[in-house]
């Protein structure tokens, strides 16, 4: 609700601004708001089809007002660094677009390799859980954050113990940074993950685990 009511503040403010150029005519110092504004959409927008959209009524109402009224050459400057914030602006909202992407893919790739992430703050509380954790054990995130994963008895044993997180804060010997555990599944079944862990700066500890079950069935 709050995104959505962001967009559309946006929005009253983007046209209000659009207005207030249009019947000062490009004044120098009302086309500044209005570069500020574009600027801000950079933050509101993921979308490079939504910018561009916003950016063609722009121009048409530049070029509509242009067309009607003798310019300036201080309101023609105004006008062109007008065109210039857009199109930096708009390779922002590119590149950025292009990074959701790029991180949405990959987490679509963890989600392929059963693969899940967990996050313990320096208190020993589970800060974060991937989602993928659902397919892979049956639990929803929201579930094991906090005591959840300590309280449940198919699970605490299944990592860093919550102790040692507490009382060894940013240490990590070799035998923590890789290790094989077993934990059981929402249903019961007993589930072999290889972890990856390791320290983060603020102190929090992170693992990230793989399903090697089906390697173990086999050798079994």
């Amino acid at each position: 609700m709050v995104s959505y009511f962001s967009f559309f503040l946006y929005l009253a403010t983007l046209a209000y601004v659009i207005a207030f150029v249009i019947i000062n005519q490009f004044d120098p110092n009302a086309v500044i708001i209005l570069i500020l504004v574009i600027g801000a959409s950079t933050v509101v927008m993921n979308s490079v089809f939504y910018y561009s959209l916003q950016c063609a009524h722009i121009l048409l109402a530049a070029l509509v007002t242009y067309i009607s009224h003798d310019f300036e050459s201080s309101q023609t400057v105004a006008l062109l660094n007008l065109v210039m914030a857009m199109v930096v602006s708009g390779i922002v909202v590119a590149i950025r677009s292009k990074l959701i992407a790029s991180v949405r893919e990959s987490h679509n790739n963890l989600e392929k390799l059963n693969v899940m992430s967990i996050v313990a703050n320096k208190d020993g509380q589970i800060v974060y859980v991937s989602p993928s954790v659902q397919k892979l054990l049956g639990y929803h995130p929201g579930d094991l954050v906090k005591d959840g994963w300590w309280q449940s008895d198919n699970l605490r044993e299944g990592w860093i113990s919550r102790d040692y997180i507490i009382n060894y804060p940013n240490i990590l010997p070799r035998d923590l940074v890789s290790l094989e555990t077993t934990v059981r599944d929402k249903e019961g079944k007993t589930v072999w993950l290889n972890w990856a862990n390791s320290v983060l700066p603020n102190g929090s500890y992170i693992g990230v685990a793989l399903d090697i079950t089906k390697y173990k069935t086999r050798q079994a």
